[in-house]
This record gives structure tokens, C-alpha cells and sequence, in this order.
């Protein structure tokens, strides 16, 4: 899309376009010739009917959401990314009420070559990933990119606009500093305290070396706070991968009550 509204696309060279298209889909095809060796198409055709379509048609495994639901979460996730857009369009805004056309003409002049990058980063994905039933956190993390890059170079665009408008900027530049600093530590707060996960290492260098365990059923309780029974998506790829387990839900209650062909991780 950027290509197309930039008009660079047609400003490119075929050598450049063989290389961008080779860049973009010969590392997908080379993994596709590889897969197909173990099971043809059916991984594929899973992979596009499950993750793809299933997740634009309804919402999977229980993660529902509606159409604010992105919205809502960038506002819950980070001060940054849901007050600071609005204080910045707030103060264009009041820019554009009082006839400030110097000011945002410059500031137009000076982003004119970036905007429209950042506008369609921020807005495809979200509308993409707000149409999709399915709704998961993560998805939305790449529009927070953009929308922190860009807050900040129109920030910092108010702060370079001269002393003419000196009393708007020293009120949202007090309103940055409200925003920016209790989000940061917020932020070093959660990341702080962060454990050290083991689990991953042990399945890898010391369980995957024992061929006993391989195709068992796998049940869960490790010593985490509020979780200790869930099978995280990082916990269920690399025991399928190094030893075929089928991980159960459940935990120890649920590995005494069905001790065959079990381990229980702890």
C-alpha cells in the first residue's frame, strides 16, 4: 500500500523489484519445498483454513472482542500509546482554532515525507486485525511502533515550533512528562521482578535425551505464580518438537488420576 500512495513503485527499477520480490518470498517458498517433504500439503492447507481464515470468521479458542476492542487495549497496555496521540491532536486542534497555520504548515513540511508511512502502518493493521473475529493482544503489537515513533516526532515538532506559541507548549509539554513517566515505570515495574524460565532449557538439553519419554502423555505444575498448571505456546512447541508429548491440562490432580503412558512436569 505504501508503494502505491508513495508512487515508488513505479520508480523502481526491474532489478529492484526482482530483488524485493526474491527478499519477500524465496525464503517462504524454500521453507514451503522443505515442508512438503514431510506431510505434502495438509500442513499448508491447516495453516491457512485454521490460522488465517478460521480467525477472521470466528473468534478461536475463546478470544473474543468488539470492535473497540483494540481500541481499549491501547489505552489499558500503556498511557503512552492511548493519551499521548490524543493530547498531540488535541493541541493541532486548538492550533488549527486559533489560525496557527505557520505552525502546522511547518510541521507538515517537515513530516510530509514520513506521514503517510506512519498513518498506514498505524491504520491497515488495525482495521485488519479489528475485522478479524479473533481477537489476541498481541496482534496489536505492531501498531504500538508507530504510534510511539510518531508521537514523538510530532512532540518533538511542538517543541521546535519557536516561542510564539510558548504557553501551549509548556502545558502539553507538562502533559508529555504526566503521560511518559508513570508509563515508564509502570513499565520497569512489570519487567523488573521478571523470573527466569527453566522449563524451556530442561525440555531441550536434559528430558529430549531420555527416548523413554518420547509420544507420553505431559501433565504440568511448575512453580509459577497464579499459572502453575498452563501450558504456554513456547512450553507446547518445544515439547512437541524434542519429544513428541502430548500436553494435558489438568495438572498433578489429573496426572494421579491417569498415571499410564504419563509424566508429570514439575
Amino acid at each position: 500500500v505504501y508503494f502505491i500512495t508513495s508512487k515508488l513503485m513505479f520508480r523502481l527499477h526491474w532489478k529492484q523489484w526482482v530483488l524485493f520480490l526474491l527478499s519477500a518470498f524465496a525464503p517462504i517458498f524454500i521453507w514451503l519445498a522443505v515442508r512438503y517433504q514431510y506431510d505434502g500439503f495438509r500442513f499448508i492447507k491447516n495453516m491457512v483454513g485454521i490460522d488465517l481464515l478460521h480467525r477472521v470468521g470466528q473468534p478461536l479458542e475463546g478470544h473474543t472482542g468488539g470492535l473497540l476492542y483494540y481500541v481499549q487495549l491501547m489505552f489499558s497496555m500503556s498511557l503512552t500509546t492511548g493519551l499521548l496521540p490524543i493530547c498531540i491532536a488535541i493541541y493541532y486542534g486548538i492550533l488549527k482554532l486559533i489560525g496557527a497555520q505557520d505552525a502546522i504548515l511547518q510541521i507538515k513540511s517537515n513530516l510530509r515525507s514520513d506521514l503517510s508511512t506512519y498513518i498506514i502502518w498505524i491504520f491497515l493493521p488495525f482495521a485488519l486485525f479489528t475485522i478479524a473475529q479473533t481477537k489476541i493482544s498481541w496482534y496489536a503489537i505492531p501498531i504500538f511502533f508507530p504510534v510511539v515513533v510518531l508521537s514523538g516526532l510530532l512532540f518533538a515538532q511542538i517543541l521546535q515550533s519557536g516561542r510564539k506559541y510558548l504557553a501551549l507548549q509548556l502545558v502539553f509539554g507538562g502533559l508529555f512528562l504526566l503521560i511518559v513517566v508513570p508509563s515508564f515505570t509502570k513499565t520497569w515495574n512489570e519487567i523488573k521482578p521478571a523470573y527466569e524460565d527453566t522449563l524451556q532449557p530442561y525440555i531441550a538439553n536434559e528430558l529430549s535425551t531420555q527416548n523413554n519419554m518420547k509420544g507420553k502423555n505431559a501433565y504440568l505444575e511448575i512453580d509459577r505464580p497464579l499459572t502453575p498448571q498452563q501450558w504456554d505456546q513456547s512450553y507446547l512447541l518445544i515439547s512437541e518438537l524434542y519429544l513428541d508429548l502430548k500436553c494435558q491440562s489438568g495438572g498433578v490432580q489429573e496426572f494421579i488420576t491417569h498415571p499410564q503412558n504419563s509424566i508429570l512436569i514439575i
